[in-house]
Protein backbone atom coordinates (compact mmCIF):
# COMPACT_ATOMS: atom_id res chain seq x y z
CA UNK A 1 0.00 0.00 0.00
CA UNK A 2 1.12 3.56 -1.25
CA UNK A 3 1.92 5.85 1.77
CA UNK A 4 0.72 8.83 -0.20
CA UNK A 5 -2.73 7.02 0.15
CA UNK A 6 -2.74 7.55 4.01
CA UNK A 7 -0.25 10.14 4.69
CA UNK A 8 0.90 12.73 2.24
CA UNK A 9 5.08 12.82 3.40
CA UNK A 10 7.52 15.72 1.54
CA UNK A 11 9.87 14.02 -0.23
CA UNK A 12 12.57 13.74 2.19
CA UNK A 13 10.35 12.14 4.85
CA UNK A 14 9.46 9.86 2.59
CA UNK A 15 12.74 8.58 1.62
CA UNK A 16 13.30 8.20 4.90
CA UNK A 17 10.37 6.59 5.53
CA UNK A 18 11.29 4.32 2.80
CA UNK A 19 14.43 3.62 4.13
CA UNK A 20 13.30 2.85 7.48
CA UNK A 21 10.85 0.61 5.86
CA UNK A 22 13.73 -1.42 3.87
CA UNK A 23 16.16 -1.82 6.84
CA UNK A 24 13.50 -3.03 8.69
CA UNK A 25 12.77 -5.61 5.75
CA UNK A 26 16.39 -6.02 5.40
CA UNK A 27 16.75 -7.18 9.37
CA UNK A 28 14.77 -10.27 9.30
CA UNK A 29 15.58 -12.86 12.68
CA UNK A 30 18.52 -10.01 13.57
CA UNK A 31 19.48 -7.64 15.87
CA UNK A 32 19.14 -4.13 14.38
CA UNK A 33 19.25 -0.78 16.22
CA UNK A 34 17.44 1.76 13.92
CA UNK A 35 17.14 5.54 15.15
CA UNK A 36 14.53 7.66 14.28
CA UNK A 37 14.19 11.29 15.08
CA UNK A 38 11.19 13.19 15.01
CA UNK A 39 9.96 16.06 17.11
CA UNK A 40 6.19 15.96 15.91
CA UNK A 41 4.43 13.41 17.84
CA UNK A 42 1.80 13.23 15.68
CA UNK A 43 3.81 12.71 12.64
CA UNK A 44 5.34 10.04 14.56
CA UNK A 45 2.23 8.24 15.74
CA UNK A 46 0.92 8.78 11.85
CA UNK A 47 4.24 7.06 10.69
CA UNK A 48 4.08 3.99 13.17
CA UNK A 49 0.56 3.07 12.48
CA UNK A 50 1.21 3.23 8.59
CA UNK A 51 4.59 1.62 9.31
CA UNK A 52 2.98 -1.14 11.12
CA UNK A 53 -0.02 -1.46 8.45
CA UNK A 54 1.99 -1.34 5.15
CA UNK A 55 4.59 -4.14 7.02
CA UNK A 56 1.42 -6.75 7.55
CA UNK A 57 0.72 -9.19 6.77
CA UNK A 58 4.08 -10.75 6.96
CA UNK A 59 5.54 -8.55 9.69
CA UNK A 60 4.27 -8.47 13.10
CA UNK A 61 4.61 -5.24 15.02
CA UNK A 62 4.73 -4.45 19.01
CA UNK A 63 5.27 -1.14 20.76
CA UNK A 64 6.43 -0.20 24.22
CA UNK A 65 6.90 2.66 25.74
CA UNK A 66 10.14 3.42 28.09
CA UNK A 67 9.39 3.98 31.67
CA UNK A 68 10.38 7.70 32.87
CA UNK A 69 11.57 6.35 36.84
CA UNK A 70 13.90 3.47 35.12
CA UNK A 71 14.47 4.39 31.20
CA UNK A 72 16.30 1.03 30.49
CA UNK A 73 15.28 -0.13 26.72
CA UNK A 74 16.03 -3.54 27.62
CA UNK A 75 13.64 -3.79 30.57
CA UNK A 76 10.73 -1.66 27.89
CA UNK A 77 11.24 -4.85 25.63
CA UNK A 78 11.10 -7.12 28.27
CA UNK A 79 7.37 -5.69 28.72
CA UNK A 80 6.52 -7.45 25.34
CA UNK A 81 8.72 -10.39 24.68
CA UNK A 82 7.64 -12.76 27.81
CA UNK A 83 3.79 -11.79 26.71
CA UNK A 84 1.94 -14.75 25.23
CA UNK A 85 1.00 -13.05 22.12
CA UNK A 86 4.22 -12.40 21.70
CA UNK A 87 4.87 -15.86 22.13
CA UNK A 88 2.38 -17.32 20.11
CA UNK A 89 3.58 -15.10 16.99
CA UNK A 90 5.52 -17.45 14.56
CA UNK A 91 5.52 -14.03 11.97
CA UNK A 92 9.25 -11.88 11.61
CA UNK A 93 8.89 -9.36 14.29
CA UNK A 94 9.35 -5.71 14.57
CA UNK A 95 9.50 -3.75 17.92
CA UNK A 96 8.90 -0.06 18.16
CA UNK A 97 9.76 2.08 21.40
CA UNK A 98 8.53 5.34 22.49
CA UNK A 99 9.00 7.51 25.51
CA UNK A 100 12.57 9.03 25.35
CA UNK A 101 10.49 12.29 24.54
CA UNK A 102 9.05 12.45 27.85
CA UNK A 103 12.52 11.88 29.65
CA UNK A 104 13.68 15.26 31.25
CA UNK A 105 17.17 16.13 31.49
CA UNK A 106 16.95 18.40 35.02
CA UNK A 107 18.51 16.55 37.54
CA UNK A 108 16.20 16.43 40.92
CA UNK A 109 17.75 17.06 44.16
CA UNK A 110 21.13 15.96 43.20
CA UNK A 111 19.81 12.50 41.23
CA UNK A 112 20.51 11.78 37.95
CA UNK A 113 18.18 13.27 35.38
CA UNK A 114 15.76 10.64 33.49
CA UNK A 115 17.73 11.26 30.58
CA UNK A 116 20.89 10.32 31.87
CA UNK A 117 19.70 7.21 33.51
CA UNK A 118 18.40 6.31 29.85
CA UNK A 119 22.17 7.13 28.10
CA UNK A 120 23.90 4.89 31.34
CA UNK A 121 21.32 1.79 30.56
CA UNK A 122 21.92 2.01 26.79
CA UNK A 123 25.63 2.16 27.27
CA UNK A 124 25.76 -0.67 29.63
CA UNK A 125 23.07 -2.68 28.88
CA UNK A 126 23.65 -3.25 25.04
CA UNK A 127 25.20 -6.67 25.20
CA UNK A 128 22.04 -7.55 26.40
CA UNK A 129 20.37 -6.91 23.68
CA UNK A 130 21.77 -9.35 21.84
CA UNK A 131 19.08 -11.67 22.87
CA UNK A 132 15.98 -10.00 20.86
CA UNK A 133 17.08 -10.51 17.04
CA UNK A 134 14.43 -8.12 16.04
CA UNK A 135 14.93 -4.83 14.49
CA UNK A 136 14.09 -1.81 17.24
CA UNK A 137 13.42 0.89 16.00
CA UNK A 138 14.40 3.90 18.55
CA UNK A 139 12.03 6.99 19.09
CA UNK A 140 14.01 10.21 20.19
CA UNK A 141 14.07 13.72 19.70
CA UNK A 142 16.60 16.01 18.54
CA UNK A 143 17.45 16.85 21.71
CA UNK A 144 18.00 12.92 22.68
CA UNK A 145 19.91 12.28 19.57
CA UNK A 146 22.82 14.48 19.55
CA UNK A 147 23.04 13.03 23.19
CA UNK A 148 22.77 9.75 22.28
CA UNK A 149 26.33 9.16 20.08
CA UNK A 150 28.28 11.39 23.32
CA UNK A 151 27.10 9.87 26.33
CA UNK A 152 25.67 6.48 25.05
CA UNK A 153 28.94 5.17 22.23
CA UNK A 154 28.60 1.97 22.60
CA UNK A 155 25.05 1.90 21.76
CA UNK A 156 25.35 4.35 19.46
CA UNK A 157 27.93 2.21 17.25
CA UNK A 158 25.72 -0.29 16.88
CA UNK A 159 23.10 1.59 14.74
CA UNK A 160 22.56 0.29 11.58
CA UNK A 161 20.40 3.58 10.38
CA UNK A 162 19.15 7.71 11.63
CA UNK A 163 15.67 8.59 9.72
CA UNK A 164 14.93 11.86 10.21
CA UNK A 165 10.97 13.12 9.90
CA UNK A 166 10.32 16.79 9.57
CA UNK A 167 7.01 18.36 10.65
CA UNK A 168 4.65 18.30 7.80
CA UNK A 169 2.49 20.95 7.00
CA UNK A 170 -0.33 18.72 6.58
CA UNK A 171 -0.39 18.07 10.20
CA UNK A 172 -0.77 19.94 13.31
CA UNK A 173 2.75 20.53 14.93
CA UNK A 174 3.30 19.75 17.99
CA UNK A 175 6.20 21.43 19.89
CA UNK A 176 8.94 19.66 22.29
CA UNK A 177 8.29 21.50 25.88
CA UNK A 178 11.01 24.13 26.75
CA UNK A 179 13.35 21.79 28.18
CA UNK A 180 14.11 19.98 25.03
CA UNK A 181 14.38 22.61 22.39
CA UNK A 182 17.79 22.66 20.88
CA UNK A 183 19.45 25.29 18.69
CA UNK A 184 20.35 25.58 15.03
CA UNK A 185 23.76 24.06 15.32
CA UNK A 186 23.03 21.11 16.99
CA UNK A 187 20.70 20.50 14.14
CA UNK A 188 23.38 21.42 11.85
CA UNK A 189 25.62 19.06 13.95
CA UNK A 190 23.44 15.90 13.50
CA UNK A 191 23.07 16.17 9.81
CA UNK A 192 26.37 13.81 9.11
CA UNK A 193 24.55 11.12 11.31
CA UNK A 194 22.17 10.53 8.84
CA UNK A 195 22.04 9.06 5.67
CA UNK A 196 22.19 10.82 2.45
CA UNK A 197 19.23 11.03 0.18
CA UNK A 198 21.58 9.70 -2.47
CA UNK A 199 22.06 6.63 0.19
CA UNK A 200 18.33 6.15 1.43
CA UNK A 201 17.32 5.81 -2.79
CA UNK A 202 19.93 3.36 -3.35
CA UNK A 203 19.03 1.51 -0.14
CA UNK A 204 15.26 1.61 -0.93
CA UNK A 205 16.29 0.55 -4.97
CA UNK A 206 18.46 -2.56 -3.31
CA UNK A 207 15.74 -3.75 -0.99
CA UNK A 208 13.17 -3.53 -3.51
CA UNK A 209 16.00 -5.76 -6.16
CA UNK A 210 15.96 -8.05 -3.52
CA UNK A 211 12.63 -8.15 -3.16
CA UNK A 212 11.92 -9.02 -6.52
CA UNK A 213 9.97 -5.35 -7.58
CA UNK A 214 10.53 -2.77 -9.59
Amino acid sequence: MPLETTLKLSKENNLNYQGLLSLIEASENTLSILIAVCDDRNLRDKIIEDCEKELLPNIASYHARLDQNEPSLRAAIYKIVPSEEFKKNEKYTLLNITGAEDLFFIRNNGEKSQQEKFFGYLQWTREGLREFPYPIVLWVTNQILVNLSRKAPDFWSWRKGVFHFIPEASLTPVLPPDNRIISDDYLKEDDSHSLSLEDLEELISNTRKQRGQK
